[in-house]
């Protein structure tokens, strides 16, 4: 039973991807956000005392002092943001789009040209993610691999796929879930 796959992804339809695939723990949820919280508590209390106070040579410093503060624990909130745009800008820095093309059968998904194809075997898939018509896996190394309805030649192959999909692929428990 070989699903046969072929198809052009875009910029979004990856960002899209990573957003399902990304499998992100409460705790670090909170972290973050109080982090993004703590930043702007902290620019908005400089720039109250800035403004209500005035500024003399003293209040400059300690202004610089909270803003670089601020940027420091604002990046543990952006870092992540940051280094996902950096990389899908230059992975499409080539071009507007990507083809994913191969198949995928009991075994595992075979991608690449005939020429240079790449066999990955189901258990090296930790993370998948599906919404509108757009599945994505995601392997231990972190590279990500993008299916659209559109890249099958019939709806019952896009419906095999998935549930083929789902069948093997098992994510692991999260702590703090």
């Amino acid at each position: 039973m070989e699903i046969t796959f072929y198809g052009t992804y875009d910029k979004q339809m990856f960002h899209e991807a990573l957003r399902l695939t990304e499998k992100r723990s409460v705790l670090n949820a909170v972290l973050r956000y109080s982090a993004l919280g703590l930043s702007l508590l902290i620019i908005g209390g400089s720039l109250y005392g800035w403004i209500t106070e005035g500024m003399n040579q003293s209040e400059i410093g300690r202004l610089l002092r909270n803003l670089i503060t601020a940027s420091l624990i604002g990046y543990y909130y952006f870092g992540g943001i940051i280094a996902r745009n950096r990389s899908i800008a230059s992975l499409f820095r080539s071009g507007p789009g990507r083809t994913m093309q191969g198949n995928a059968d009991l075994e595992g998904i075979t991608i690449g040209p005939q020429e240079h194809k790449v066999t990955i075997k189901w258990d090296r898939f930790v993370s998948k993610g599906e919404k509108d018509g757009l599945f994505a896996l995601m392997t231990i190394d972190g590279s990500v691999a993008v299916f659209h309805r559109h890249f099958f030649a019939t709806e019952s192959d896009w419906q095999r796929f998935r549930q083929m999909a789902n069948q093997r692929v098992i994510e692991p428990k999260q702590f703090n879930e």
